[in-house]
């Protein structure tokens, strides 16, 4: 099958990219009188109407929105205006186009001026200020998504109420219409084509009338938004540090028009429905933290969500929502009370789903399986963030619950494969090697022996053995693993790069320096092809070969590769806590190697602190390993 991809500019690694050019004058002219609502008239020939479309470098965006702005200036003008003189106010209204203009600045004049329109001799910011809000609020990192109109009037209002005081000084539009400007907002942008107003066929029960909904339509008009709230000095007042105020704004309005409407009610409206999917992240970036507790802990609320999108979308939505808050909470509180918060939500999340599962009867709406998928939700999240105790423990009731139907099913067997992971975290190492043979036999009766979710069973078998020291069976499945993806490495390679490095550092172990610097080299090649040359799993592997240089004594060497691995490093701003300790790592051996002892130990003391950030078992291995080359530099 073909795929088309389309995009603003050339993509990269594409075999072959189609640079469609821009319209010619006569299909320039012709969308502006379409999109002008005069298809009749006879602009054809009309130079200021060619010098308008030149103007718009041919862009079809850019002239749709023209041609918009054409048509909203024309009926607002009540027929006073004839088409001439509007383009030519037009036309004056964009200036004079510099050469090294691009197609963006010249869509982004036109939307600013088209959005600012003079009332009485001067430029109203409420209708950019209302569409920043809007997507900072509704589309910041989520896309294309359909608000109620209801909803985005309501933040609208809240929006121009937090900065009241500039605009009755500065705006004329809030100046004669006050709050009741933002009610023309939908309307002009609506006009202009950069909202898209969808006409829902069910009736709001507030209002009475045809429900309705905002979207934008255009990445690029999404852009201009983002670009209102970084680039637009213009606009700089009125939406510095905005994230938290317009989250804010919106809650509230949303809460107002909110009355008696329960959460678990059977038939939400859109303004409600949308609510019970992000209301807890806006509570988050408004930093209502206390709120947001309150909210992903209401088990009214909870069931609300569960009831309108389905148990494991609604599960994973709090999931989501409750991750949030553990970052915000963790950056205001320490380490244990935001991870307490955390676990104390998925408990009680537990225990509604387990009821709900107990209940056996006919109107119980969660079955085993989706209840064991939503504990799994909850393993996974807490294993993130290196609770792996307790995320061992989701996973064992998980599996319990899974596999009372489905025991040999390709979904049991990714369980027992996430449960070895997680109890080699944990150090449960007889578990963790109980859960990967129980995966094995059920991917080897299901799939077979020469697929590749085998062979990642085989290498999760050898990191178990590894770890237990049985270094002779481990070697054993790496090489296994090796030998059946050496062939198709382009396709695996990630998987052969890690087979390759867990051999590497069975040899390391056992002191076949050689044999480890081979398969560590060729680890490096694969991860780097596979995830990146500035990846941390690339700078590790470097710093194990430069560990090696170092146990043969070929100094200059392991220098030289503890320098590459700074150096893929530097280029990541915000490293994960395993980059950090390598960081710190290496330029403890860095400045050893250079007989700078004490500031070596020092580099050593930093990794020590940023390893006991890490709760998980085996960060004590790390601890140790870091202690003893404490001691090596006080020789």
């Amino acid at each position: 099958n073909d795929l088309l991809v389309t995009s603003n500019l050339a993509i990269r690694g594409l075999e072959h990219n189609v640079v469609v050019p821009p319209l010619n004058k006569r299909e320039s002219i012709r969308l502006l009188l379409m999109e002008s609502h005069l298809s009749n008239h006879t602009l054809a020939k009309n130079s200021h109407a060619l010098g308008l479309v030149k103007k718009c470098l041919y862009h079809p965006l850019t002239i749709k929105f023209v041609g918009r702005w054409m048509n909203l200036k024309r009926v607002t003008a009540g027929g006073q205006k004839g088409v001439e003189e509007i383009i030519k106010e037009i036309n004056s209204s964009l200036g004079e186009v510099d050469d090294s203009a691009s197609l963006i600045d010249i869509l982004f004049t036109v939307l600013s001026q088209a959005s600012s329109p003079l009332v009485k001799g001067t430029h109203t910011k409420i209708v950019k200020l209302c569409f920043a809000a809007f997507v900072l609020v509704f589309c910041h990192k989520r896309g294309k998504v359909q608000v109620s109109l209801d909803i985005a009037e309501g933040l609208f209002v809240k929006v121009v109420e937090t900065v009241s005081e500039i605009l009755a000084k500065e705006d004329p539009l809030f100046q004669s219409h006050g709050r009741l400007a933002t009610k023309l907002v939908p309307e002009i942008l609506g006009a202009l084509g950069v909202f898209n107003i969808v006409k829902h066929s069910t009736v709001s029960s507030d209002s009475g009338k045809p429900d309705s909904s905002i979207e934008i339509e255009y990445d690029l008009v999404h852009l201009f938004g983002e670009y209102l709230l970084r680039n637009d000095e213009t606009m700089r007042s009125l939406v510095s540090e905005a994230e938290s105020r317009w989250n804010q704004a919106y809650v509230k309005s949303y809460y107002e028009s909110k009355r008696n409407y329960l959460w678990d009610d059977s038939s939400p409206n859109r303004m409600n429905k949308y609510a019970l999917r992000y209301l807890p992240t806006h509570l988050i970036l408004a930093e209502m933290l206390e709120d947001a507790e309150a909210l992903l802990r209401n088990e009214s609320y909870i069931r609300g969500r569960c009831s309108s999108f389905g148990w494991i979308e609604g599960i994973r939505s709090h999931v989501k929502d409750a991750e949030g808050l553990w970052a915000s909470l963790r950056s205001s509180k320490n380490y244990a009370d935001a991870s307490a918060t955390l676990l104390a939500t998925f408990e009680q999340l537990e225990f509604m789903i387990k009821d709900e599962v107990s209940r056996n009867d006919s109107n119980s709406s969660c079955s085993n399986l989706e209840a064991g998928r939503c504990l799994h939700e909850f393993s996974l999240s807490l294993a993130k963030i290196g609770l792996w105790k307790e995320s061992s423990r989701f996973c064992d009731s998980c599996l319990s619950l899974v596999a009372q139907n489905i025991w040999s099913s390709e979904l049991v067997a990714a369980l027992l494969y996430n449960s070895s992971v997680i109890h080699v975290e944990n150090n449960k190492l007889d578990l963790a090697e109980e859960r990967i043979e129980q995966c094995l036999n059920i991917v080897a009766k299901s799939i077979g022996l020469e697929s590749v979710l085998y062979l990642k069973a085989v290498n999760q078998l050898g990191c178990v053995l590894s770890d237990r020291r049985d270094f002779r069976a481990a070697e054993d499945c790496f090489g296994k693993v090796i030998t059946a993806l050496k062939q198709t490495t382009g396709r695996y390679g990630i998987e052969f790069g890690t087979s390759l490095y867990k051999m590497g550092r069975i040899k390391h172990r056992q002191g076949q320096l050689d044999e480890a610097l081979i398969c560590y080299e060729r680890a490096l090649d694969c991860e780097k092809k596979g995830l990146g040359p500035h990846h941390v799993f690339v700078a590790n592997a470097i710093m194990q070969i430069a560990d090696v240089f170092l146990r043969q004594e070929l100094f200059e060497q392991a220098e030289r590769n503890y320098e590459k691995c700074l150096e893929v490093l530097s280029h990541d701003g915000a490293l994960p806590l395993r980059g950090r300790v390598i960081l710190c790592v290496v330029n403890g051996k860095l400045l050893g190697l250079r007989n700078q002892f004490e500031e070596a130990v020092k580099k050593y003391e930093e990794a020590l602190l940023l390893i006991r950030e890490d709760p998980s078992p085996s960060a004590k291995m790390k601890e140790a390993r870091t202690l003893v080359m404490i001691a090596l530099e006080y020789e």
